[in-house]
């Protein structure tokens, strides 16, 4: 981390490094959870709540292309904890990190459990709070899999915030 930020790279994610505004768009699409498609044989998706492969056979998959048939290998909705787990676990891998309102408001789930933690993280200097964010810092990036095993288990057991009418 340090020879990387002496030769003028930022880091941007737990395992990437880019100079200044340089970072893989590509990449952040997947830590951010934002959508994305995939065209041609194997390729995945995430699209409108489903995550999608298209099967790998390259004769099958041009055969349903050309009679509007099956092209599919695997298609799954996935729970919202599922999704709130998967957005603690990689927006926590980027230096952006995670936001209260954002937790709360995409997956109706209190943030408090997960806060409690990350206070307690942040004095021993593997968590910090900026900009209204809490992210983990490059000592807390070496135990991110450790720290990670302690916030999902404390996202699991946390109940629903209930529904505004």
């Amino acid at each position: 981390v340090e020879a990387l930020r002496s030769r003028g790279f930022r880091q941007y994610e737990i395992s990437n490094f880019a100079r200044k505004g340089l970072y893989s768009r590509h990449n952040m699409k997947y830590w951010t959870g934002d959508e994305y498609l995939g065209f041609g044989p194997c390729a995945a998706s995430d699209f409108a709540g489903k995550r999608f492969t298209i099967q790998a056979d390259l004769q099958k998959y041009l055969d349903g292309v050309k009679t509007k048939g099956v092209i599919l290998s695997e298609c799954d909705t996935i729970p919202l904890r599922e999704r709130a787990g998967e957005y603690l676990m990689l927006r926590l891998r980027t230096v952006d990190g995670i936001e209260e309102g954002e937790y709360t408001k995409s997956f109706l789930l209190p943030f408090e459990p997960i806060e409690e933690i990350l206070l307690r993280l942040q004095t021993q200097e593997y968590a910090a709070f900026t900009s209204g964010r809490w992210h983990l810092t490059p000592k807390g990036f070496m135990l991110s899999n450790t720290i990670l095993v302690e916030l999902l288990e404390a996202q699991q057991k946390s109940k629903p915030l209930a529904q505004k009418r």
